[in-house]
């Protein structure tokens, strides 16, 4: 099952539990996919909703007005960032497109309008965090969320 998965992760992408920017959807099919454990913790002008899957652990950030500004993500494999990142993804696509003109850097920030993504790592230990900076509660820094 454990190999099932992961293969799955790496054609498929992990799936994306909410959409940056929008309402939080329903977990329950990434829960039920992804064998993950779902937990919620309030952070007094955010809320994190953290999903571990063997794959990977997934923080999707909401906002007072119940949208997501924000996902962090770790792990063997990065989430699906086209169902993540939702509108923002075009957008995200081609800038990430243009900066991988030159070397291939280990460290990754893409910055468009109204997104900002950084991406690390190496094989098996990705890790990211993208955030519509408009949608960031007053006081919070999101290079800081845990």
């Amino acid at each position: 099952m454990r190999l099932i998965l992961i293969l799955a992760c790496l054609f498929g992408g992990v799936h994306a539990a909410a959409v940056l920017g929008q309402n939080r959807a329903s977990m329950d099919t990434y829960v039920r996919t992804n064998n993950a454990q779902r937990a919620t913790t309030a952070h007094g002008a955010y809320t994190v909703h953290t999903l571990v899957s063997d794959a990977c652990t997934l923080k999707e950030y909401e906002n007072p007005d119940g949208k997501i500004f924000a996902v962090r993500w770790e792990g063997i494999t990065p989430p699906n960032l086209q169902n993540l990142f939702g509108d923002y993804y075009t957008a995200y696509d081609k800038a990430h497109s243009a900066a991988l003109k030159g070397p291939h850097p280990r460290q990754l920030q893409i910055k468009t309008d109204n997104l900002i993504v950084q991406h690390s790592g190496h094989m098996r230990h990705l890790s990211g965090l993208a955030y519509d900076p408009a949608l960031v509660p007053a006081g919070v820094v999101a290079e800081e969320l845990p």
